[in-house]
């Protein structure tokens, strides 16, 4: 599995650090995430767990496991149609419980895949997003509240001339409503108003 990124909420930077490849092929050496990938199953790890799916060269990984003071990880993910893993989330500090600790994360990774989904994909839509200079010019005035008929005239353009420009943004923008793109265009420094 190859890290793209991390976000890390909780766990000693010190553990982290330790497991990612720093060479730059973003590899995890983790016997956690070794029996998810196999099982496609939530994974629970502590001490009783360890002689379930622990090898030998897990040795550093689970040193410093210990040398952080972790007591315990539970781990899931999501695949892509093809098995791959598409995301991975890991959390320590798990509250001790029974079986219903394996069903926590099958209920909530699929909602926290979701959402991480789609703050990635607006951050990078909204800043790779190529517009026209009239598109721009459009938008700003689409931000401001104006109709297709007042920019056609401040514009000198027609009002399906407008009508044009609109979709063409808002297709770019991937957003479905004229108030989406003027958030999004602000929120994300598009126009300047």
């Amino acid at each position: 599995m190859a890290v793209l990124d991390v976000v890390d909420a909780g766990f000693p930077s010190g553990f982290v650090d330790g497991i990612v490849d720093g060479r730059g092929r973003g590899r995890i050496a983790s016997p956690v995430i070794r029996r998810w990938l196999m099982d496609d199953a939530p994974v629970y790890f502590d001490e009783a767990a360890r002689a379930a799916f622990v090898e030998p060269e897990d040795a550093a990984w689970l040193a410093s496991f210990r040398r952080h003071g972790m007591r315990n990880m539970m781990a899931h993910g999501v695949k892509d149609l093809h098995g791959g893993a598409t995301r991975y989330f890991c959390f320590a500090g798990v509250p001790d419980g029974g079986e219903e600790k394996m069903r926590l994360p099958q209920l909530i990774v699929p909602h926290l895949h979701t959402a991480l989904r789609t703050h990635y994909r607006l951050k990078v839509r909204a800043r790779d997003v190529e517009l026209s200079s009239r598109e721009r010019e459009v938008l700003q005035l689409v931000c401001v509240g104006k109709t297709n008929e007042a920019i056609g005239s401040i514009l000198g353009i027609s009002p399906w001339t407008v009508k044009v420009h609109v979709r063409n943004f808002m297709a770019k923008l991937n957003v479905s409503t004229r108030g989406h793109a003027a958030a999004m265009a602000m929120k994300n420094g598009l126009v300047s108003i």
